[in-house]
């Protein structure tokens, strides 16, 4: 049996044991016999590992941990490899902090895009990494993204424990990809001319690669249902902003180089796209609620059989509100004293007008009359969870 605590420990059974468990005549006797002991090393290191990954796969939360335990031994590494390179020359010198300044205001003015449950968050990080590729060391670049990164994930945006881990662990590794790929176009005159500008941008996708790559691999990790098809949509999309803010970061870096100091004027392009890039998305997405609105309530009218239309409102608030499970519960009134339940989950299950007994007109009719959505307290979700049969509810509107 696998416990909550870790893997069993691997242990020899009968089929294992060596000839040294059992008394001989050549042991009785002294004499020396070979005996199978590496081939029961192996099979006892086969069976931790095969109960081990046991223990591994059947939790969610155990592989993510284990992704992120993955990240962080290939960034560690990586970043012992970087903190012997010195930085390239062109004119200019940017110091740790001055990026940690950087990449702490490219975390916490951010773009997400939801996509079912999940959601893919998008920053200017190109600027500062192209300046930190351009005018840092390596390891001053690397140190200035953890520590300005740390801050405003913690300080900001508020993550828990395992996502700030995901994400320290990633954002480190998109480091020393970029650096690296850097490093290999650059041309070796220290020109800001177009090889470096390809370098730069190239460096730049392949850090957003490697970071789509790891959130996609977390989100199947955790249970969610992303496709490869969104993903590669999302890179996609994500990409043309990778290169629009990497060559616009080069805009910036000529402007110091050659004007310090003008060398504000060159963020300014910078700041008008973003601002109208992240407008452009909220625009998106309120378009997107509003149609979803306007489908369910035609789904709702349209369906001639009362179960019909109870499942299309469900499932259209459960793409609306990008939830794991959208329920629809029908009151009691005094011709029928019986509560009927449909829920449908992303994954696909769905239940639809259940009888549910156990229901009191007064478990949450309070809050029905208040007439708005109402954001349950802790104290309510057990209540919930009974009602729709679940013991899974975290947080529930």
């Amino acid at each position: 049996a696998v416990g909550a605590d870790g893997p069993p420990p691997a242990r020899c059974d009968t089929g294992h044991c060596t000839l040294e468990d059992v008394p001989s005549a050549a042991d009785r006797h002294g004499v020396d016999v070979a005996t199978p002991s590496g081939s029961s090393r192996v099979n006892r290191v086969a069976s931790f590992v095969r109960a081990a990954w046991r223990w591994i796969t059947e939790s969610p939360s155990r592989r993510v941990w284990a992704l992120v335990a993955v990240i962080w031994v290939i960034a560690v590494p990586s970043a012992l490899w970087i903190a012997g390179l010195d930085g390239f020359d062109f004119g200019l010198r940017i110091q740790w902090w001055q990026l940690a300044i950087g990449f702490y205001l490219a975390e916490i003015v951010v773009v997400h895009l939801q996509f079912r449950k999940d959601s893919h968050t998008f920053s200017m990080s190109e600027v500062p990494i192209v300046l930190g590729l351009l005018f840092a060391t390596p390891m001053a670049m690397l140190a200035g993204q953890m520590v300005g990164s740390f801050v405003a994930l913690v300080a900001h945006r508020k993550q828990r424990r395992m996502k700030l881990i995901f994400n320290m662990g990633q954002l480190a590794l998109q480091t020393v990809v970029a650096v690296a790929m850097f490093r290999l176009v650059a041309a070796p005159t220290l020109a800001l001319d177009i090889r470096t500008t390809v370098a730069a941008v190239l460096a730049s996708l392949f850090a957003l690669f490697v970071g789509h790559i790891t959130v996609f691999s977390a989100i199947r990790a955790s249970g969610g249902q992303e496709t490869v098809q969104e993903t590669t949509r999302v890179f996609a999309v994500s990409s043309i902003g990778t290169i629009g803010a990497a060559l616009l970061a080069m805009v910036a870096a000529i402007v110091m180089v050659l004007a310090p100091q003008l060398g504000w004027l060159g963020f300014a392009p910078v700041v008008l796209v973003f601002v109208a890039y992240r407008a452009y998305v909220s625009q998106t997405q309120d378009k997107d609620r509003v149609a979803a609105l306007f489908d369910a309530a035609t789904a709702l009218h349209r369906s001639p059989q009362i179960d019909r239309a109870v499942v299309a409102v469900a499932e259209r608030v459960l793409d609306l509100v990008k939830a794991e499970s959208a329920a629809v519960l029908l009151l009691p009134n005094e011709h029928d004293p019986t509560a009927y339940l449909t829920s449908v989950g992303a994954d696909g299950t769905s239940v639809v007008l259940a009888p549910e007994g156990g229901w009191q007109r007064d478990d949450f009719w309070a809050l029905t009359e208040l007439g708005k959505p109402v954001v349950l307290p802790r104290d309510r979700l057990d209540q919930l969870a009974n009602v729709l049969g679940r013991d899974d509810v975290r947080e529930a509107v």
